[in-house]
C-alpha cells in the first residue's frame, strides 16, 4: 500500500483536503474547504474487533436518558457560529478545545478565545487573534489569523499551555506558543514564537503534549509534494520559571509511518528527568494497528526519539461521512487520525474514529465508530493493554460516533466523549465511560450531553459539511475526579454550530453500615469504613476526602484523621469527648467532588463509668510459666472494679481469661511458648463493658528471655578412612525437653567436620569419614549448639579412638611391542572405603628385574614409564608392584601380565629423477616404528612401476640401495619406485614407494600470423617439430585460441603442420588480436605452445526505418532493422537511437531478427514528422543511419453543459466539461461561455 500521506499535498491543492478552516464573514459566505479520505482497500481482511454490545433501540431521538457511569455535575453552552457572526466573523470547523483549571475553563476554538467560571457564567470573550496575539522580531504575530489552536492545564505545574499556529501566507507558517504566568487565565501570559515552518512547505493540525520535562507539539508539514511529520520539543523549566523564557526548541524529522499528525501525550504522572514521553498516531501503511514512538531527554542538551513501533489493533476502513436529520449533506467525519492523547499511572489513553459495519468489524464499512486504547508505556516497549469500539449495532440508520476525545480519572474511570447523529437525529454531544472493573475492552451504554436541536449543512461553495476538527476532555484538577469535556452539536437555530462544556460526574459513593458502638471519653477511636467510589486524590489536590459524625447534643466528635486505604475501604479516627451525649451518629462521607454518601444511625456513642485496665510486666524464659495480672479501676476515683472478667493475649493471640478480685486484680497463668520469641511481648488485657461501666483496655510487657540448653557427646572409636557416627543429644535444662530441628557443629581436635539436626529425641548424628591426617590414637569430638531466637548456647565433649587402616594395591596388565615405551601403573587403595591412598610409593620390577618406583596421584594410582627391549623376544613377562606401608597404612603387593609383541617397521624411498638412458641410483632406509631405531644387515627388494630391478641389504644407517638405467619404453613422467622388506624373528614385514621422474623429449611449436574480416573464415595453422632433431611430429593435436576462446583444433601432417578453419564472431571486436596454439605432450615428448597475431578488419551494416501511424496521446511503436550488407544477415545486440523531427525520443536494443522496437506516447505536434533511427557502430561494425515518416492523427472532442437556476442579481458558476471523442476528460483547456449568445 502507497503512503496515503503522500496524496496530501495534491488534495489541497484540488481542495479536497482542508486547509486551515475557512475565515467566514457575515453577508459574504465563501466556500470552506473539505477533505476525503485515502482510498479504500479492498483487499484488507476482516479481524473481529472489540466492541460494545448491540443495543437494540440504543436511544429515542432528541431524549435524555442517563445510562452511562458518570452523570452531569456543570453544564453551560459555550461559543457559536452565531456568537462568532455578532462579533462580525466565523470559522468552520471550530476546532473545539478546552481545559479545565483550579478556577476557570478556558475554552480556545478556531476564532474565539473565552474564560468561564466553574458555573459557566462567561467572563470574557475575545478573538483568537487577539489572544495569541505577540510580537516577535519586530513582527506581529498572527501575521494573518490564528487557526488550530489547543489547549491544556498541567497541574503539575499550575499553568495552561495553549498553542496555535499562524496561517501567514500560506507556508512557512510558524507557531504560537502561550503560557499562564499562575493557575490563572484571566492573569498574564507568556507567548512564544515558535519557527516550526520551512520554505515552501505549510505547516497544518498541530498537536500538544506536556509532561515534566518538556513540552511537545508534533505538525503535518506539506512540502510541494508529499507529506512530513515535524514534532518540536522545548524543556518546560524555563517557560515556568519566576523569570520565565523558552529554552531551545528541538525538532524530529518526519520520524516514519505516521498517517497525519500523531499526538503527544499528556503526562499526569511524575516523570524522572531522564524518563520518556510518548507519541502516539495512525498507522500509514494498512487500516489496523497504532504507531507509538518516545522522546528522552538527558540531563542536559537534546533529547533523543526512538524508532516507531507498531502496536497490532483489529482492522478497520476509512470513516464514512455522517448523516444528520435534515442535513442536505452529510456531516464531514475527515479520517482516522489519532485524537488526544494522555498518561496516568504509566497507562497511555487515546481514541480516534473510524469505519466499521455492523459488528464491528471493517469489511463493507457503512457507519462510523469510536475506537479506544489503553497502553502500557511503563518500559521502553508500550504494549497494547486492552482496546474497544464503540458503535451502533442497528439494521438500519444507526449511529455515527466521531470525533472522540478521551479523559481518565484518579479512580481509573474513564470517559469517551464525541459528536453523534444519524438520519432521524440533528448533531448531538455525548459521553460514554466505563468503571476500572468492567470487562476489557468494553464501555458502559451512552449519556448525552447536549442535543441537537435543528438542521446543519454549511459547506460556503464546497462539497462538504465540515465539522470537528477535534473535541477535548481534561480531568479536574482539584478533585482528580470529575472530568470535563467540550463537544460540538447543531444548535436551535439552523445551520449554527454550537459548542456545549460538560462537567462528568463520577459515580456516587456508597457506604456500608459498620454499627460501630464507642464509649464516651474516648481517644482515637478507629472506625473502619467499606462502601463503593470512595476516593481521595492525595497531598497536592485542594479537594480532599471528608467524613464527618453528625447528631448529639453536644455532638461530642472531633480531631477526625482520614487514612484513605482503597475505593472500598477508608479507616477515620476520631477522639469522642466525656461529654458527648449518648445515642446515635449519622455517617456522612463526602468525596472530593462533592458527592457524599450517609449511613443514618451507623455509630452510636455509650455513656456510663470510664474504667482504666492497667497490665503488670513480667519477665521469663521459654518453656516458664509465668502469670499474667491486670488491675481494673473506675478511671473516675481509681477505685477497684470487682467481679469482672478480663480478657488477656500475648501478641495477640488469647490466652485465657480471669475475672477481678475485690482490689480489681484479674490474673491467668500462662507458660511461654517457644513461638513467643525472644525480647518484648505486647500483653493485652481487655475488659468489654459492663454498665454502667464501661470498656477498657490496657496493656504491659512480657520479657521473654533464651532458655539454658545442655549438649551430650557420645564416644565412638574406628580406623583411618573409615566412616562412624558422631552423635550428641540437645535438652532444654529447665524442663529436659529434648529440642529437635535444632543444628549442631561437630568439631574433631578442633577442626569443624559438619553439621547435624537434632531429630524429635533431641538426638542429631553426622557420619564421618576419619582422615589419614588426624593420625593414630585419641582424638576430642566437641558437639556446639550455637543457641536460637528461644535457646541459649551450649557444647558437650568426648572422645574419638582412631586405629591404623589397610589397603589394597591392584596392578594393571599391559602388552605393546619390543622396542616401545608402555607404561607400567599399579592403584593404592585404603580397604576401609575403597578410596584411593595418595602420595605413597609404590616399586615395579619386570621378570625381577626394577624398572622404577612412583608416588600414587589423587586416583592412587602410581605409573612408571618402560621401555621394552629385545631380550627374550615376543612372549609374556611377569610385573610386580609393591608398597611398603607407614605409620598410616599397612603394606600391600600385586603382580600382572606384560605381553611382549613383535616389533612394526617402516621404509622411507628416496625420489629419483633422470631423462631417458639416464642410470640413477635408488635407496631407502629401514628402521623400527616403535622407537625409531635404524636397522642393518636386513634385505630390501627393489622394483619400478611393479617391476623387480634388484635387492640391496641396508648398512649400519640401515639405508640399502640399486642402480637402474631409465629405459625409453618406461616413457616420461611419474614413476613409482617400490621397497619391500619381508620381516624377521623380532619385525613384521614392512614396504615403501617413492617417485622417479623421468622426463621426455622437448617438443617445438611455430604458430603462423593470419588476417580476415568479421564473419569472413580464415586458417589457423602451426608447425610441430622435435627440439633436438627438428623431427615434425605428425599425428599430434594442435588447439587454437583466439583471445582466450577456443578457436579450434588439427592434427599435425606428415611435415608437423597442424591446421583448423576458424569463422570469426561479431563479439570477438577487430585490430591485432591474440592467437595461440598448443600442444599437451604425450608419453614421449614434453608440452609446449606458441603465439601468434590474427588481424581482424570491421565490416559496414544497412538500418532501414519502416513508416508508423497513430493518434495522438497513444503509444506507437518506432522500429528499425539493423543488417550486414556483406551477406544480409541480420545483426542482433546493437543499441538504436530514435528521434522525432530531430528530437531524442530513446532508444532500443535489436533482437534475433535485427528489429529495435520502442514504445513511445504521440505528442501534440505536427501531423507529419520524421522518425530518424542511427546506429553509431561498434568494435565490429560501421555504424549507418535511417528515416521514416510518423503520421499523427488527431482527437475529435465534445462539451456537455449544466443546467444552472438562480435568482436574478445572485451569483451562480457555469459549469461545462470537456471530453474527448472516447469519454476522457480533458484539462487545462479554455472553454469560453456566453448566456443567449
Amino acid at each position: 500500500m502507497e503512503l496515503r500521506d503522500a496524496r496530501w499535498r495534491q488534495e489541497i491543492a484540488a481542495g479536497i483536503r482542508p486547509a486551515p478552516p475557512h475565515l467566514i464573514r457575515v453577508g459574504a459566505h465563501k466556500a470552506g474547504r473539505v477533505r476525503t479520505k485515502p482510498p479504500a482497500d479492498t483487499s484488507l481482511i476482516f479481524l473481529p474487533a472489540t466492541f460494545l454490545p448491540s443495543e437494540p433501540g440504543l436511544r429515542p431521538p432528541d431524549e435524555r436518558h442517563i445510562l452511562a457511569p458518570q452523570t452531569l455535575g456543570a453544564s453551560f453552552a459555550g461559543i457559536s457560529l452565531q456568537d462568532q457572526y455578532s462579533s462580525g466573523s466565523g470559522m468552520i470547523p471550530p476546532d473545539t478545545c478546552g481545559a479545565i483549571g483550579p478556577n476557570h475553563y478556558i475554552e480556545l476554538i478556531n476564532g474565539s478565545a473565552a474564560i468561564y467560571n466553574r458555573a459557566g457564567t462567561r467572563l470574557s470573550h475575545v478573538t483568537l487573534n487577539a489572544f495569541m496575539a505577540m510580537t516577535y522580531g519586530g513582527v506581529n504575530y498572527p501575521t494573518n489569523y490564528a487557526f488550530d489552536p489547543r489547549i491544556v492545564y498541567d497541574r503539575r505545574s499550575s499553568r495552561f499551555f495553549a498553542v496555535a499556529l499562524d496561517a501567514a501566507s500560506g507556508t512557512n507558517n510558524h507557531m504560537i506558543l502561550a503560557v499562564s504566568r499562575t493557575s490563572d487565565p484571566t492573569g498574564v501570559w507568556d507567548k512564544y514564537l515558535i519557527a516550526v515552518g520551512k520554505v515552501d512547505n505549510f505547516t497544518d493540525f498541530p498537536a500538544l503534549g506536556v509532561d515534566d520535562n518538556g513540552v511537545y507539539i508534533p505538525v503535518g508539514m506539506f512540502p510541494p509534494s508529499g507529506f512530513t511529520v515535524r514534532i518540536a520539543c522545548t524543556r518546560k523549566a524555563s517557560l515556568i520559571a519566576g523569570s520565565p523564557s523558552m529554552g531551545t526548541v528541538y525538532y524530529f524529522e518526519d520520524p516514519p509511518g505516521f498517517y497525519a499528525t500523531p499526538q503527544a501525550a499528556v503526562n499526569f504522572d511524575a516523570v524522572s528527568p531522564t524518563g520518556r514521553a510518548w507519541i502516539i498516531g495512525a498507522n500509514a501503511y494498512a487500516y489496523d494497528n497504532v504507531n507509538v514512538a518516545s522522546i528522552t531527554w538527558p540531563v542536559s542538551g537534546a533529547p533523543s526519539i526512538s524508532s516507531v513501533d507498531s502496536l497490532s489493533t483489529p482492522a478497520f476502513a476509512q470513516p464514512p461521512s455522517a448523516p444528520a436529520k435534515g442535513s442536505t449533506i452529510n456531516i464531514d467525519t475527515g479520517d482516522m487520525r489519532m485524537q488526544p492523547a494522555m498518561i496516568r499511572g504509566n497507562r497511555l489513553y487515546a481514541a480516534r474514529h473510524i469505519g466499521v459495519n455492523g459488528t464491528g468489524g471493517a469489511t463493507g464499512a457503512d457507519r462510523c465508530a469510536v475506537e479506544w486504547y489503553e497502553i502500557d508505556v511503563s518500559t521502553a516497549s508500550a504494549s497494547v493493554l486492552q482496546s474497544g469500539r464503540l458503535y451502533d449495532a442497528a439494521g438500519s440508520d444507526p449511529l455515527f460516533f466521531f470525533y472522540p476525545s478521551i479523559a481518565v480519572n484518579g479512580l481509573g474511570q474513564m470517559a469517551v466523549s464525541f459528536s453523534d447523529s444519524n438520519g432521524s437525529r440533528y448533531v448531538a454531544a455525548e459521553t460514554a465511560g466505563r468503571l476500572e472493573g468492567d470487562s476489557a475492552g468494553t464501555l458502559q451504554s451512552v449519556l448525552q450531553i447536549k442535543p441537537g436541536s435543528n438542521k446543519y449543512t454549511v459547506t460556503f461553495g464546497g462539497s462538504a459539511n465540515r465539522w470537528g476538527d477535534y473535541s477535548a476532555s481534561s480531568v479536574d484538577p482539584n478533585d482528580d475526579l470529575s472530568i470535563w469535556t467540550i463537544q460540538e452539536y447543531a444548535t436551535g437555530t439552523q445551520n449554527i454550530w454550537g459548542t456545549w462544556v460538560a462537567q462528568l460526574m463520577a459515580p456516587a459513593p456508597t457506604l456500608n453500615n459498620p454499627a460501630a458502638t464507642g464509649q464516651s471519653g474516648t481517644s482515637g477511636y478507629v472506625l473502619n469504613l467499606t462502601g463503593t467510589g470512595i476516593f481521595d486524590p492525595g497531598s497536592g489536590f485542594p479537594n480532599r476526602l471528608a467524613v464527618v459524625l453528625n447528631g448529639g447534643s453536644p455532638n461530642g466528635i472531633s480531631n477526625y484523621a482520614i487514612n484513605y486505604i482503597s475505593p472500598t475501604s477508608v479507616q477515620v479516627t476520631f477522639d469522642i469527648a466525656a461529654n458527648a451525649s449518648a445515642g446515635a451518629r449519622d455517617i456522612v462521607l463526602t468525596n472530593p467532588d462533592g458527592q457524599s454518601a450517609t449511613v443514618a444511625g451507623g455509630f452510636t456513642v455509650q455513656a456510663g463509668y470510664n474504667t482504666t485496665l492497667v497490665v503488670n510486666d513480667i519477665a521469663g524464659v521459654v518453656g516458664e510459666t509465668v502469670t499474667l495480672q491486670a488491675t481494673l479501676t473506675r478511671t473516675s476515683d481509681g477505685t477497684g472494679v470487682s467481679g469482672k472478667t478480663v480478657s488477656f493475649s500475648v501478641a495477640g493471640v488469647s490466652v485465657g481469661s480471669g475475672t477481678t478480685s475485690g482490689s480489681g486484680v484479674a490474673s491467668v497463668s500462662y507458660t511461654i511458648p517457644e513461638a513467643a520469641g525472644i525480647g518484648a511481648n505486647t500483653i493485652s488485657a481487655s475488659f468489654a463493658g459492663d454498665p454502667p461501666y464501661g470498656a477498657s483496655s490496657g496493656s504491659g510487657t512480657l520479657t521473654v528471655n533464651q532458655a539454658p540448653t545442655t549438649t551430650a557427646v557420645t564416644a565412638v572409636s574406628g580406623k583411618i578412612r573409615e566412616s562412624i557416627q558422631l552423635q550428641a543429644t540437645l535438652t532444654r535444662t529447665i524442663d529436659s525437653l529434648p529440642l529437635s530441628g535444632r543444628t549442631l557443629e561437630y568439631r574433631v581436635d578442633g577442626t569443624s567436620v559438619g553439621t547435624a539436626t537434632t531429630n524429635g529425641s533431641g538426638v542429631g548424628a553426622l557420619t564421618y569419614t576419619i582422615p589419614e591426617v588426624n593420625g593414630i590414637g585419641a582424638k576430642t569430638i566437641r558437639a556446639d549448639f550455637a543457641g536460637d531466637a528461644a535457646h541459649l548456647a551450649s557444647f558437650g565433649t568426648n572422645t574419638l579412638t582412631v586405629a591404623i587402616g589397610d589397603t589394597t594395591l591392584a596392578v594393571d596388565p599391559i602388552s605393546g611391542p619390543i622396542g616401545q615405551t608402555v607404561t607400567l601403573s599399579a592403584t593404592l587403595l585404603c580397604a576401609s572405603d575403597a578410596l584411593p591412598v595418595s602420595g605413597r610409593t609404590v616399586a615395579f620390577l619386570v621378570d625381577g628385574s626394577a624398572a622404577g618406583s612412583a608416588g600414587t596421584n589423587a586416583s592412587g594410582i602410581a605409573s612408571v614409564s618402560y621401555v621394552i627391549p629385545v631380550g627374550p623376544g615376543p612372549g609374556s613377562r611377569t610385573i610386580q608392584a609393591d608398597f611398603a606401608g607407614d605409620a598410616v597404612y599397612t603394606s600391600s603387593t600385586d603382580t600382572d601380565t606384560l605381553t611382549v609383541q613383535k616389533a612394526d617397521t617402516t621404509l622411507a624411498v628416496s625420489a629419483a629423477a633422470g631423462a631417458f638412458n639416464d642410470t640413477v641410483t635408488l635407496s631407502a632406509v629401514l628402521s623400527r616404528t616403535t622407537d625409531g631405531a635404524l636397522l642393518a644387515g636386513k634385505l630390501v627388494a627393489f622394483s619400478v612401476e611393479g617391476t623387480g630391478v634388484g635387492d640391496g641389504t641396508t648398512d649400519g644407517s640401515g639405508s640399502a640401495s640399486v642402480t637402474y638405467t631409465i629405459p625409453e619404453a618406461q616413457g616420461r613422467g611419474s614413476k613409482t619406485i617400490g621397497a619391500a622388506f619381508a620381516g624377521d624373528a623380532d619385525h613384521n614385514a614392512t614396504s615403501g614407494s617413492g617417485s622417479l621422474t623421468v622426463t621426455g623429449w622437448p617438443a617445438t611449436l611455430a604458430v603462423q600470423d593470419a588476417a580476415g574480416s568479421v564473419a569472413g573464415t580464415v586458417t589457423l595453422s602451426a608447425l610441430l617439430t622435435r627440439t633436438d632433431n627438428a623431427a615434425p611430429l605428425a599425428g599430434r593435436t594442435v588447439t587454437f585460441t583466439v583471445q582466450g576462446t577456443a578457436a579450434g583444433s588439427g592434427v599435425a601432417d606428415a611435415s608437423g603442420l597442424a591446421s583448423s578453419s576458424y569463422v570469426i564472431p561479431d563479439t570477438i571486436g577487430s585490430g591485432a588480436l591474440n592467437l595461440e596454439a598448443a600442444f599437451a605432450g604425450d608419453a614421449a615428448h614434453e608440452p609446449t605452445t606458441d603465439t601468434g597475431t590474427l588481424t581482424v578488419t570491421k565490416v559496414g551494416t544497412s538500418l532501414y526505418v519502416p513508416p508508423r501511424t497513430g493518434t495522438i496521446t497513444e503509444s506507437v511503436a518506432l522500429r528499425g532493422y539493423l543488417s550486414r550488407p556483406v551477406d544480409g544477415a541480420w545483426v542482433q545486440g546493437r543499441t538504436i537511437s530514435f528521434s522525432i523531427d530531430g528530437t531524442a525520443v530513446g532508444s532500443a536494443v535489436t533482437n534475433g531478427s535485427g528489429r529495435a522496437e520502442l514504445n513511445w506516447t504521440i505528442s501534440s505536434g505536427a501531423a507529419t514528422r520524421t522518425i530518424a533511427g542511427a546506429f553509431t557502430g561498434d568494435g565490429s561494425y560501421t555504424g549507418s543511419s535511417g528515416s521514416g515518416t510518423l503520421t499523427a492523427q488527431s482527437w475529435t472532442t465534445k462539451i456537455a453543459t449544466f443546467d444552472r437556476t438562480q435568482r436574478i442579481s445572485g451569483r451562480t458558476e457555469l459549469k461545462a466539461r470537456l471530453l474527448r471523442s472516447d469519454n476522457v476528460p480533458l484539462y487545462n483547456k479554455s472553454i469560453d461561455f456566453s448566456v443567449d449568445g
